[in-house]
């Protein structure tokens, strides 16, 4: 969908003190065909260099007006971390295929046009002097609301913004003109309207576009990311289902169930299917991302524990606040939150001590960050997760379109973790009799993969005995290779010796309360909360100690000693 990318940056040193009333403004005017659903506005109000960046690789072929307002000079933007080089947001701009009118509002931005230009963009508006703070503000509030408002042209949204600056600041020059600036220094303000030689019709014909509509099919996206894992990684399977089936089956359960969720279709029952635009859906598949991108994490952080406790030595100081601030925040605030800093930090860790990581396929996955789509789609899914604004009723199927496109981007590049699954390993019984020289173990397990029944208790003989209740990260083809996932993905159904399974990832600590919460694998809006049982005098006279299912105990160990080997203190201190 037509995007318009707003930036805006002030500088310490010499601040614009009208630069919020400029991006209140600006917004203001937009916000009805925002809200209508005819373009996106994605607003940031504190440009720094990486936001920038992030930005244009996130929507760069949606975008269609590109605004930089503050400090400038004829080579620079000044954003909030420093100067932006012209020459590389140009660069960048200039990949944007769609992009039809760059707009620099500050000090003797002219000398930038000229590369602009060349590389293809069509308009630009920049000044060729210094420009008077609260005339630039009315400058720009008044060209959007001619664009937006009142469905004007770029040139006579050009002339009457021109005009309302006039009444703030006198402007001896004004100037419409074609590549090849020769503009004289002068002391006063003047804006310019540049155009390629090509591209002097849309002066008068390119507008704000109307509201646009998809064609894209719910899912379709999502379809040909499994059916290029299923070509790509399975295609020696011997398994007779389809490859949707399969690829479903294969996936981790914390992945594999909101995307089959997404894909199920409605049928007369009363429940809740996300197969059609809604604010449903747009949350099911941000939680497809984050059950990605916390998966991934709690991997990690299972494999850190195990090597910190081969390695004590193990320098771990530049994590731990960042493990610290995960554990402790809110859990009311999980829904909103992104594991993705800490996957990063962990990532960077294990490379700097040459870890090697679990996942085999990783290290060719991560070079895939620096293509244009993964770094675009996960700029694109985190801005999402962040949004704290409602949404437009009538923008929900492009939103949910967008949002399709970046989760089966990522999903397909971490197909490879179809050679990867769950067992919650539940009890454990030993059979060792008297002619036999060594004991086997066996072991009530539930396989965490989807299935057309519940996830349904089974047994598993092995000559080596696995931790009891914990969630087993394991290769498919190799069960030697395991990591122990617990306590940041539990089956609670293990603890109260329930059978099937009710897998939960961990939400948050609470030092005030003394209590944990997870959320339900299937259910995120299901949240269970693990408190210690309060017993009593008289309870504890009569013997009453807890009933079978205060399992509070055996997290709060759990986590304990988490926290005593990665982070050298104790769960009560955090």
């Amino acid at each position: 969908m037509s995007t318009l990318l707003l930036t805006f940056a002030n500088s310490e040193i010499n601040r614009l003190l009208t630069l919020t009333k400029e991006c209140e403004g600006v917004n203001e005017a937009l916000q009805k065909r925002f809200a209508q659903g005819d373009f996106v506005v994605i607003d940031e109000p504190l440009a720094t260099r990486k936001k920038i960046i992030d930005l244009i690789q996130a929507h760069k072929d949606n975008i269609s007006l590109f605004l930089f307002s503050g400090h400038a000079g004829r080579d620079q933007l000044l954003l909030e971390d420093g100067e932006g080089h012209a020459e590389g947001i140009a660069g960048m701009l200039g990949h944007c295929p769609n992009l039809k009118l760059v707009i620099l509002n500050g000090c003797s931005t002219a000398g930038q046009v000229k590369l602009l230009l060349e590389l293809g963009i069509p308009m630009v508006i920049a000044t060729s002097a210094p420009v008077e703070d609260e005339t630039a503000v009315q400058f720009s509030i008044a060209f959007f609301k001619e664009l937006s408002q009142n469905h004007n042209s770029v040139n006579k949204a050009f002339s009457i913004a021109l005009a309302a600056a006039k009444v703030y600041g006198t402007m001896d020059r004004v100037e419409i003109t074609k590549r090849g600036l020769e503009i004289d220094e002068v002391d006063q303000p003047l804006w310019g309207l540049y155009y390629g030689a090509p591209y002097e019709s849309l002066l008068d014909t390119w507008r704000l576009p109307e509201r646009a509509v998809t064609d894209s099919v719910p899912n379709q996206y999502l379809r040909e990311a499994i059916t290029g894992i299923f070509e790509e990684q399975l295609r020696n399977t011997e398994e007779s289902a389809n490859p949707q089936d399969i690829v479903l089956k294969r996936l981790p359960y914390l992945i594999s169930e909101p995307i089959r969720k997404l894909l199920a279709p409605r049928d007369a029952s009363a429940q809740v299917f996300y197969d059609s635009p809604s604010e449903d859906r747009a949350a099911m598949l941000l939680y497809a991302y984050r059950s990605l991108i916390n998966f991934l994490t709690f991997s990690l952080l299972g494999q850190l524990w195990k090597e910190k406790l081969r390695q004590p030595a193990l320098d771990l100081s530049g994590l731990t606040e960042t493990l610290k601030k995960w554990m402790v925040e809110e859990y009311n605030q999980e829904s909103k939150r992104s594991l993705l800093p800490l996957y990063n930090q962990l990532i960077e860790l294990m490379r700097v001590n040459n870890i090697p990581f679990f996942f085999d396929e990783l290290d060719d996955a991560l070079l895939k960050l620096n293509e244009p789509d993964f770094a675009g789609s996960i700029s694109f899914l985190e801005e999402k997760l962040a949004a704290t604004t409602s949404r437009n009723q009538q923008y929900l199927p492009l939103l949910c379109d967008e949002l399709e496109q970046h989760v089966a981007v990522l999903l397909y590049y971490y197909g490879f973790l179809v050679h990867y699954s769950l067992t919650s390993v539940k009890d454990i019984e030993v059979l060792f009799y008297m002619h036999e020289l060594e004991a086997r173990y066996e072991h009530k397990v539930v396989r965490l993969q989807q299935q057309v029944t519940a996830l349904e208790d089974s047994t598993e003989m092995s000559t080596v005995y696995y931790k009891t209740a914990s969630i087993l990260l394991r290769r498919t083809n190799d069960k030697t290779r395991y990591l122990y996932l617990s306590p940041f993905l539990i089956d609670e159904n293990a603890y109260t010796k329930t059978t099937k399974a009710n897998l939960r990832y961990f939400a948050s600590f609470s030092r005030t309360g003394k209590q944990f919460f997870f959320k339900h694998v299937s259910k995120p809006g299901d949240v269970l909360e693990i408190k210690k049982k309060y017993v009593s005098p008289l309870e504890r006279i009569k013997g009453i100690k807890s009933d079978e299912n205060d399992y509070y105990q055996l997290i709060n160990e759990q986590f304990g000693a988490f926290c005593k080997t990665v982070l050298g203190q104790s769960l009560d201190t955090l």
